[in-house]
């Protein structure tokens, strides 16, 4: 454990955080509140035990916690604000402090009444469906992981935890797999039988079996299996049916509810936390209700999909954009409205593979795709390209990486320091500085401590401005001669330019499946002359015929 001396009351910790008290400790960590010095805030901050610090699979399993969290937006997941190192190497992570209990002290007081335990499963189910949506599967679902807490008006306000063994379903080269026992199974009696069986197997419907585990406990105050013994308890789980909940005052569409979570096949059962959100919100309350109906944009990661029937016509036309993407919504649903002289409405997503899903089925007719993301979604046959977005007056833009003005002032100077990306499936963001990193010698899977996915080019910038990473990328434009001409960051973000990369082709406006050929060309020829409402919303310089050899070439220097 870190040293009492190094995290005593009063210790300053990175010359912004100055402990307060401890929380508590564990065999692999310890969690003190700290206050940030220059907000005056109380946070908690978690550090990894000194003699886990040299661990490769206890680093990485601290950094994918990291990792996921950061990835998140959501008021059902505890925030993180900022990572960093001790002098001694240990890491540490800053999260929102919270106020509470978790489900595992709060079952073991009182056997909760049914339509506050539905509300807290399906604030967990929102929370759940935004790590969905940007790829990740918790994999350690259980009471100790589901924080209540009150928002500022009373409410209770559940946080999910503990996403320290999450998978990455966009796998990356750099991730590792855990592999001690307690971190593939995670709490045993909560993990599904796919799981038991192999930890990399498994997708968002471990989750939906976690949360099933979970509801009964809280309803009947016992597991759903009888085991007393992990070996008795992992055969059962994969192969015995579970007890019911028979509770008497459990409406039998919960009862029905919990045995489909706990179907040992994954296909019969919710295909994704949202659906069960959906079955539970009406036995919830009002909040709950509420909330089940709120969750029905996102995209998760259910089984591939069913052919998708043919399109019914919509009365609006909706435009799939990321959360992050623009900061004038408002202007840019009403310039599309007006270029394409029809009723359109914004669909904002969590992560570009969500984006790209809602195109394939058919539940958006155009999205807003970078290079990257509409090669992918062209390859599984969702997206045709409409109009090129250009900024800077050129059908191709640039990566530039970023780092601190205190920090390094080559690439070479990058080794061993916290890198924040935008997302796995970012051209600008993700795969063309790593492709710049190799290219100078340095192995971006392995030179990197701490990697956040911070989901766009201004979060990068903030994360670096207010010091949660030290080197990441964004996109920028740049001159036929190379050199930099623009980027989303100034000269008081206290930023300098490392190196700079591409060319990489500009995003584009595309149409999914569910436009049929006529009303794309249509589309298309109003694209190109767009109003100028459109592009302050898109804040571009112009639209035009997107040249298509472009993202070929994209496709082979960088993705081949």
């Amino acid at each position: 454990m870190p040293s009492p001396s190094a995290l005593a009351p009063g210790t300053l910790i990175a010359d912004r955080y100055r402990v307060l008290r401890p929380i508590s400790r564990s065999a692999r960590s310890a969690l003190v509140v700290a206050e940030h010095l220059g907000l005056g805030r109380e946070v908690a901050l978690r550090v990894l035990a000194p003699e886990l610090a040299g661990s490769s699979e206890a680093m990485a399993r601290f950094a994918r916690e990291a990792r996921a969290i950061a990835a998140l937006d959501s008021p059902h997941v505890a925030r993180v604000f900022d990572v960093g190192q001790l002098p001694s190497g240990a890491p540490f992570l800053v999260l929102e402090l919270l106020d509470g209990v978790d489900l595992a002290a709060l079952s073991r007081e009182t056997r909760l009444p049914v339509a506050e335990a539905v509300e807290l499963i399906v604030q967990a189910c929102a929370g759940l469906a935004a790590a969905h949506a940007a790829g990740i599967v918790h994999r350690d679902v259980r009471p100790s992981h589901l924080f209540l807490t009150q928002t500022r008006e009373g409410a209770p306000s559940l946080k999910v935890l503990g996403f320290g063994v999450a998978k990455f379903l966009e796998s990356r080269p750099d991730d590792v797999e855990l592999t001690d026992a307690r971190s593939r199974l995670g709490a045993l009696g909560y993990g599904s039988p796919e799981q038991l069986r192999d930890a990399r197997d498994v997708d968002a419907r471990t989750d939906v079996w976690s949360l099933g585990v979970v509801l009964h406990e809280l309803l009947m105050g016992e597991l759903p299996f009888r085991a007393t013994s992990l070996h008795g308890l992992a055969i059962e789980i994969a192969s015995d049916d579970p007890r019911p909940v028979t509770r008497a005052d459990v409406p039998r569409e919960i009862v029905a509810a919990v045995a489909r979570c706990l179907a040992r096949g994954r296909d019969l059962r919710f295909a994704s936390v949202v659906a069960l959100a959906s079955a539970l919100g009406p036995f919830g309350g009002p909040r709950a209700s509420a909330l089940a109906a709120r969750l029905q944009p996102i995209a998760t990661e259910p089984t591939t999909p069913a052919p998708a029937p043919p399109a019914r016509p919509r009365a609006r036309l909706r435009l799939g954009v990321i959360e992050r993407a623009t900061t004038r919504a408002a202007e840019l649903e009403a310039g599309l409205a007006e270029t394409l002289g029809e009723a359109c409405e914004l669909v904002p997503v969590a992560s570009y593979r969500a984006l790209v899903e809602l195109l394939r089925d058919r539940e958006i007719e155009l999205a807003w795709l970078p290079p990257l993301a509409f090669l992918r979604a062209r390859a599984a046959r969702a997206a045709h390209l409409l109009a090129t977005i250009e900024r800077g007056g050129a059908p191709s833009f640039g990566c530039a990486i970023l780092g601190r003005a205190a920090g390094p002032t080559t690439l070479e100077g990058v080794r061993g320091l916290r890198a924040a990306w935008t997302d796995p499936w970012s051209a600008s963001g993700y795969v063309v500085p790593r492709a710049m990193l190799r290219q100078a010698g340095i192995d971006p899977e392995a030179e990197f401590p701490v990697e956040l996915f911070v989901g766009g080019a201004r979060a990068v910038v903030a994360a670096l401005r207010e010091g949660a990473a030290d080197v990441g990328p964004v996109h920028c434009v740049l001159a036929p001669s190379g050199t930099l001409v623009s980027g989303p960051w100034s000269e008081a973000d206290g930023l300098r330019v490392l190196g700079l990369g591409g060319p990489v082709p500009c995003d584009a406006l595309c149409a999914g499946p569910s436009l049929d050929a006529a009303r794309r060309a249509e589309a298309r020829r109003r694209l190109l002359s767009p109003a100028p409402s459109l592009l302050a919303g898109l804040e571009a310089t112009g639209t035009r015929d997107p040249d298509a050899r472009l993202y070929e070439l994209f496709r082979l220097a960088f993705l081949s």
